[in-house]
């Protein structure tokens, strides 16, 4: 069983302490089983499209658009082989959500990883680093991987849509932004998905 993550342990230079409260009780309380409300924008350049469409048969791990602004939600639950799950529904008018879903949890180095279910061809994972930075929570893509049952294969930048940048904002009043960046070495920005969302416990510590 993997372990959840210690997001203290992990925030390097102490900067767990320098983090709102709200954020701190958002990333410490691993059996906490919370919806976040609130609207997506998503866009993507001409790459970032295709490269979301080459990885659907890998567990559908970006939304297929160019430029779109979500109703969505985020849940986030224990997952049952350990580490936390965050479940991203993104809802649209006249259709099913469209779900995608990962999980943070330790792996057997005490690093951090990020890992999407896995779809027809396997599941597609990032190792993480984490830090603050001006108040935020941000994780930043150290290297990705193929999951192939017990098997995993490295993934070259340059074959993936860019290093992620997540970051983690609390806004106050009960919200946090979550903004994703993935930035490829020759094709520049791919993907950026920007979102407020409320936090149903406020701006409790």
């Amino acid at each position: 069983m993997q372990k959840s993550p210690n997001y203290e342990t992990l925030t390097v230079k102490d900067g767990w302490a320098q983090l709102h409260p709200a954020i701190r009780r958002r990333f410490s309380n691993h059996d906490l089983q919370v919806t976040y409300p609130g609207e997506l924008s998503v866009q993507s350049s001409l790459f970032g499209l295709v490269f979301a469409w080459l990885l659907q048969p890998f567990g559908n791990p970006l939304p297929l658009t160019r430029t779109r602004i979500f109703k969505a939600e985020v849940k986030v639950f224990p997952d049952n082989g350990g580490g936390v799950v965050w479940q991203r529904n993104f809802l649209r008018a006249n259709n099913a959500p469209l779900r995608i879903e990962s999980v943070k949890q330790l792996g057997t180095d005490g690093n951090l990883m990020e890992c999407i279910r896995p779809g027809l061809l396997g599941g597609i994972g990032m190792g993480l680093s984490v830090y603050e930075e001006n108040g935020a929570l941000n994780f930043t893509s150290q290297n990705y991987f193929i999951n192939w049952g017990k098997l995993r294969l490295p993934i070259p930048l340059w074959l993936t849509p860019g290093r992620t940048l997540v970051e983690h904002i609390d806004e106050g009043k009960g919200k946090f932004r979550f903004c994703l960046t993935m930035t490829h070495p020759w094709f520049g920005r791919t993907i950026h998905q920007d979102g407020v969302f409320n936090d149903p416990f406020g701006e409790k510590g």
